[in-house]
């Protein structure tokens, strides 16, 4: 029988049970649950060794990796060894040992394909599950072969008809047992694998949202630090006031450190913009033909406007 018959088994016609016909009738009720067994050890068979050999590819080629990543630091170190004595190195080839952990994400992710689409476990599910339906095959065919032989070449009675018919019934509540075992297990692994990808979703997506978060609170510390900064280097201003402005003849000047002095002719003077912190304001102009001048050291706040007074 082919997979198809296995997947959707065809029904059993109306037999006649007669004393003519019981035993043709039991030939065709035993050939019929013995085809849906061969049909069944044949797909699972043919189904088994796409698995087989996909798994065996995706299970060697994550060893084949772990093996890599584990001799790569040792590789990395004896390409870039030193000649005894020297500085130069023994080879001009560099393994980044990035490389490994590659080579081990690599095989992580193998193995998640491997147990997503249950390659492996399916191979190993249907092998047991051909192994238990050969099993139960054999032994339905024995105890068929010895009850045949019980009847010693005479039609069988009523009762040896239901014996037998009993023995056929059981046999086919075995193979869809077994069936229904397997198919039950690839839910659970299926379950299970949905699971663990929602699982790791959710961990992927609290871990981006952590460090969304972390970011976020790191860019706004980053800019109050920033405009904190801005406003400490905001520049201030002097208000400068001159007490007994008329003893000085002409205009006068005032200098902010070592800047150019800037010359006034009013009674105030007012110094913008002016760097923060501590300043040193000289005045200075002629007074009763001599020469007079004031120092003082001020502290500049940044934003603000210092009044400060010199009286000459």
């Amino acid at each position: 029988m082919s997979k198809k018959s296995f997947l959707h088994p065809i029904p059993l016609s109306d037999l006649p049970w007669d004393s003519e016909n019981a035993e043709a009738s039991l030939q065709t009720v035993r050939s019929h649950v013995v085809a849906d067994a061969e049909s069944a050890l044949g797909w699972y068979e043919a189904a088994r060794q796409p698995k087989k050999r996909f798994g065996l590819l995706i299970r060697g080629s994550g060893v084949v990796l772990l093996a890599i990543a584990g001799l790569l630091p040792l590789i990395a170190q004896l390409v870039d060894a030193r000649w005894p004595g020297t500085k130069e190195a023994a080879t001009p080839y560099h393994i980044n040992p990035l490389f490994a952990s590659f080579a081990i994400g690599l095989a992580a992710a193998l193995v998640g394909f491997d147990r997503w689409f249950g390659l492996s476990s399916g191979w190993m599910r249907y092998i047991t599950t051909s192994l238990s339906i050969r099993s139960a095959l054999q032994a339905f065919e024995m105890d068929w072969t010895c009850a045949r032989a019980a009847l010693r070449g005479v039609p069988p009675t009523p009762e040896q008809v239901d014996g037998m018919l009993t023995r056929c019934k059981e046999f086919a509540a075995k193979l869809n047992s077994l069936v229904t075992d397997e198919t039950n297990t690839w839910v659970q692994e299926f379950q299970a694998s949905l699971k663990q990808v929602d699982e790791a979703l959710k961990v992927a997506q609290d871990d981006a949202r952590q460090r969304a978060e972390a970011l976020k609170t790191a860019q706004d510390a980053e800019k109050a630090a920033a405009e904190k900064q801005a406003e400490a280097r905001k520049p201030g201003a002097i208000n400068l006031t001159l007490t007994n402005r008329d003893k000085l003849a002409g205009n006068w000047k005032v200098q902010v450190d070592s800047a150019p002095a800037l010359e006034f002719s009013g009674a105030s003077a007012a110094l913008s913009p002016v760097e923060p912190g501590l300043r040193t304001v000289r005045v200075f102009g002629i007074a009763g033909g001599k020469l007079w001048q004031e120092e003082k050291a001020v502290t500049v706040a940044a934003g603000t406007v210092l009044p400060e007074t010199f009286t000459v």
